[in-house]
């Protein structure tokens, strides 16, 4: 296990700004309470169909249909490179609520999403004259579903969610996908959704690696996917 790949699981939230289209049904906004301004992942990443590049009057950005795109083009404006740590918990209704980043969690249910990649911050047309903050990027995405024993549990990363199990203090299973980029050698990448244990961490820490040498690599083709959003109608996008 390379160190470099431990040390990205503790990288935060990292925002940037922008404008990008795409629809977003009322489903995905329901049955998930979070934070204001804070960004939560959609269930399924899905495809932009615009996004800005540079270009625009006085050398500045102008929005784009995605198609048009090369993945140079594409690669170039995806400035953000990080692991974003998500934790959601089963609420008595049966929603999940949205914790952040939060490390410390007591008995009960959870969701922990990892989306490593490529990304940017950029607004999004959500439809109904709606307008919300939209994360928008290339990568991929682990996500955790545990149920915990013990209180106090840190799992705001994969090595320490692999020590609860390990100590009999959570279990649960865990997926894996791939968004927004197409590469021969992806599906070979990619690994199997399982039970967690120290086999599946091993291999979700290899899948990243391989994932971010894809992401670079000139024959990969991308196609930036909404991962993330917010509702923020009065959001104000600096230097557009």
């Amino acid at each position: 296990m390379k160190s470099s790949l431990k040390v990205a699981l503790w990288i935060g939230f990292c925002v940037l700004a922008g404008c990008s289209a795409t629809g977003i049904s009322d489903v995905e906004m329901a049955g998930l309470t979070s934070p204001a301004g804070a960004i939560v992942p959609v269930t399924t990443p899905r495809p932009v169909k615009t996004m800005q590049i540079y270009g625009g009057q006085a050398g500045g950005s102008q929005e784009s249909e995605v198609w048009s795109l090369t993945s140079k083009q594409i690669r170039e404006r995806l400035t953000t490179t990080d692991v974003i740590v998500s934790i959601e918990q089963y609420d008595n209704k049966g929603s999940f609520r949205y914790l952040g980043a939060e490390s410390s969690a007591g008995k009960g249910r959870y969701k922990v999403i990892f989306d490593y990649g490529a990304s940017r911050i950029e607004n999004v047309d959500a439809g109904g004259n709606r307008s919300v903050t939209g994360r928008i990027g290339v990568g991929f995405r682990i996500t955790a579903e545990l149920n915990t024993k013990a209180s106090n549990l840190d799992l705001s990363g994969l090595m320490p969610i692999a020590f609860a199990v390990q100590n009999n203090k959570a279990f649960g299973k865990i997926h894996f996908q791939a968004y927004g980029m197409s590469h021969d050698k992806l599906p070979l990448v990619v690994p199997h959704s399982g039970a967690i244990d120290s086999s599946s961490i091993q291999k979700a820490l290899e899948a990243v690696g391989a994932v971010k040498t894809l992401i670079d690599l000139d024959e990969t083709k991308l196609e930036p996917y909404l991962i993330g959003i917010v509702e923020n109608p009065s959001l104000q996008v600096p230097g557009y």
